[in-house]
């Protein structure tokens, strides 16, 4: 019978099973190979990999990252931006975690990839063999930063340091030596800033002293050619207006090359850094417009495409702020050549009227003036070597180049406990799991299972008495012709006491929803033995699909049910009895 399905889905609308904990133990009971099958590799396996698997030790040293604020505006393009920003400690974080940084700290606390691809410290024997195998030192490289961790404590400035091996004394040498290599880092990143600053200063300084030597020795081989003697009190009036128009001229020609260097800047790339740009409200209007209209088009441009019109128009909108920008740069630019030429007309009248003096005055007062010319380049030469020496002592007074911008608050401990859940209470979680897992498909299977095995099944599915269960038998017809005492020729004796002691209707009629679920067999049986009993029996083969009696009794098929019914036949003609006495 195979109508379980069909008779669970009717049976739902008038009763919900609801099982006990008899019959779940029952199928537990029932599906014990299954559950046995199911529970222990998933605990042999299990056991293998946890007693296989190493422990693992993690160690944590911590860094904090400080701020330096260096008063040093003048030196910025060579220092480097040293402010302190919300993205500091995130770079510092990539910092500690980049390759280069990982290779020193190797290469210092002369670690090797050992058994099972674990960082062990080098024997003495294999620190003296170097290797150069490039393969080699990417994966150990990749190995180191595969058990370190870096990460932010929270929202501070404090950066945590692990690393993880199956040594608890690695693990902690390691994170300590980690932390510190990325302060000496820092260090040397200091003593590199220092020595571009210095060599640079340096170099200033030696330039402007050659050149103030150079215009000190010059003034005085003139002063001693000439074998003239300079005083303020002894000068005649012309002395003195060649004097005064001499040290106009030295004022405008500083005018003038002041004029000069604005208008290279503006002609060159840093021509923004110049008083008159930065000073200017309308440019830094315009460069802010400029900012807020680039930002909008990446931001469009990423979302919309190149071709929206929104984009284009942006592009429009920056081309035409970036020509107001040059063009304000350019009336600038203007504005300081008419004081370039006024400069320069200026000089020249007053070199004209120092050259009316020249003719006034005798060979003296132009070597005056060419002494006095050469004295005023001196002192601005001295003037300029002063302020660069002052600069000087004020980077190494308010610098302290070997000083780091972090320092570790803890160093890390060797741990006591390996990290991750304890061995036995993984195994107790894979026993919890498989035997779960095993009772679950246990009673999965049972079900899926539509199979109808006992008589309490058919009373609770059809909610109908059932009046027999027939076992498998291999010839059950042979049998009751045989009188065989078997569990099925008891069987078809009990559904004959039970029928005829119910009902005394002479007629029994046997169906079922499907072909093959026995019906035929146990129709004919029970002839067989009503007839052996002495009743007088016939049997009508209804199943006008799948007809078998004819076959199973060994008898013509036709006459039969169907031509007696449609008119073709009469009743005796279809009636056949057999040698047994049994009758279709």
């Amino acid at each position: 019978m195979n109508r379980r399905k069909t008779d669970r889905m009717s049976d739902n609308a008038q009763e919900i099973h609801i099982p006990k904990v008899r019959d779940i133990f029952n199928i537990f009971l029932k599906r014990r190979f299954l559950i046995t099958f199911l529970l222990f590799p998933p605990i042999i396996l299990g056991g293998i990999y946890i007693k296989n698997k190493p422990d693992l030790y993690q160690s944590t040293a911590t860094v904090l990252i400080e701020n330096q604020q260096y008063n040093l505006t003048d030196f910025n393009d060579v220092l480097g931006d040293v402010k302190f920003d919300n993205l500091t400690v995130p770079t510092q974080v990539q910092v500690i975690s980049s390759p280069n940084l990982a290779q020193e700290t190797i290469k210092t606390l002369n670690l090797e990839e050992g058994d099972n691809k674990n960082i062990v410290i080098k024997s003495l024997e294999n620190q003296n063999h170097q290797s150069d195998s490039a393969v080699g030192s990417f994966q150990i490289t990749q190995n180191f930063l595969k058990n370190l961790s870096v990460k932010q404590q929270g929202a501070s400035r404090i950066i945590e340091i692990s690393y993880k091996s199956q040594n608890p004394e690695i693990a902690a040498f390691v994170a300590n030596g980690h932390a510190k290599q990325y302060v000496y880092a820092q260090i040397r990143v200091k003593k590199q800033q220092a020595n571009i600053l210095n060599n640079w200063i340096s170099k200033q300084i030696v330039q402007l002293k050659e050149e103030s030597i150079k215009k000190s020795r010059a003034a005085q081989k003139f002063r001693s050619d000439t074998g003239m003697v300079f005083g303020k009190n002894s000068q005649e009036l012309v002395y003195q207006q060649i004097s005064d128009i001499a040290a106009q001229i030295t004022s405008i020609e500083t005018k003038e090359m002041d004029l000069k260097a604005r208008q290279d800047m503006l002609s060159g790339k840093s021509g923004s850094n110049i008083i008159e740009v930065v000073d200017s409200y309308l440019i830094q209007s315009l460069k802010s417009e400029l900012s807020s209209a680039s930002q909008k088009l990446q931001s469009l441009r990423s979302d919309q495409g190149e071709r929206h019109p929104q984009v284009v128009a942006l592009r429009q909108e920056i081309d035409q702020i970036n020509g107001d920008i040059a063009r304000e740069i350019s009336n600038i630019k203007k504005s300081i050549q008419n004081d370039l030429g006024t400069i320069t007309k200026q000089k020249e009248l007053l070199k004209s009227k120092l050259l009316n003096l020249q003719k006034e005055a005798d060979v003296s007062q132009v070597n005056q003036i060419t002494l006095q010319s050469l004295q005023v380049e001196e002192a601005a030469s001295a003037k300029i070597l002063d302020s660069f020496l002052e600069r000087s002592e004020q980077i190494k007074s308010q610098i302290d180049f070997t000083r780091p911008d972090v320092r570790i608050v803890s160093f890390a401990d060797i741990p006591a406990k390996p990290i991750g859940f304890q061995k036995n209470l993984i195994i107790l979680i894979i026993v919890g799991f498989s035997l779960i897992l095993a009772l679950s498909i246990a009673i999965l299977v049972e079900h899926l299972d539509d199979r109808i095995r006992n008589k309490d099944e058919i009373r609770r599915l059809l909610n109908l008495k059932a009046v027999g269960l027939f076992p498998k038998e291999i010839n059950p017809i042979k049998s009751t012709l045989e009188r065989k005492r078997t569990a099925f020729t008891e069987e078809i004796k009990r559904l004959y006491i039970h029928l005829s002691t119910e009902s005394k209707n002479k007629t029994i009629v046997f169906c079922s929803s499907h072909h093959d679920e026995g019906k035929s067999t146990i129709a004919l049986s029970l002839g067989y033995y009503l007839v052996s009993i002495g009743k007088n029996v016939i049997v009508v083969d209804a199943d006008t699909f799948y007809p078998s009696l004819s076959k199973m009794a060994m008898i013509p098929q036709e006459p039969g049910f169907y031509e007696l019914l449609s008119g073709i036949s009469t009743l005796n003609q279809t009636i056949i009895r057999d040698k047994y006495g049994l009758s279709f």
